[in-house]
């Protein structure tokens, strides 16, 4: 309910914002227009087309703030929540499928690590984490049991 009544909201001011700025342009463009014409008519013509342009500007002003204000508000929310959606969770990779959850980058992660005070030296996961970890970054057995020699991890995996 709270992002629909911001991008409400924006799409409201920014409405009027544009209806302001469309309705100066199509007035100074009518302005301009009728100066050109012989000092008589000049005066005819602005007298003559200002409400109307002052209207068409006002209105394709409202219109193009409020499709704009929009389309920017929702887009600056949904990018908004998407940073907060992901969270750590234990038993990262162990019984979650990815269908049911998108995606994120090594730099997301450690985006949301840091958001959350934390550096990656302080984290620390469990062995079979680690290997599930691993076997989602496509790194086959032999692979694997390399990583794990190399930082002198036990190799009590079981095979699944």
């Amino acid at each position: 309910m709270k992002r629909f009544t911001t991008c409400t909201i924006a799409a409201f001011v920014s409405g009027l914002l544009g209806g302001y700025l469309g309705a100066q342009i199509s007035v100074l463009a009518h302005v301009a227009n009728c100066q050109n014409k012989p000092s008589a008519t000049a005066a005819l013509c602005q007298v003559g087309g200002f409400g109307a342009s002052l209207w068409q500007g006002t209105v394709a002003g409202l219109w193009t703030g409020n499709i704009l204000g929009a389309f920017f508000a929702g887009t600056f929310l949904s990018r908004q929540q998407s940073r907060q959606k992901y969270r750590l969770q234990p038993g990262f990779g162990s019984e979650v499928s990815e269908e049911q959850e998108p995606r994120i980058s090594f730099t997301q992660l450690q985006s949301i690590v840091e958001d959350a005070g934390l550096s990656f030296g302080e984290l620390t996961i469990t062995h079979s984490d680690a290997v599930a970890l691993l076997r989602s970054l496509g790194l086959n057995q032999e692979a694997i049991d390399a990583v794990l020699h190399k930082f002198e991890l036990p190799q009590q995996l079981e095979e699944s």
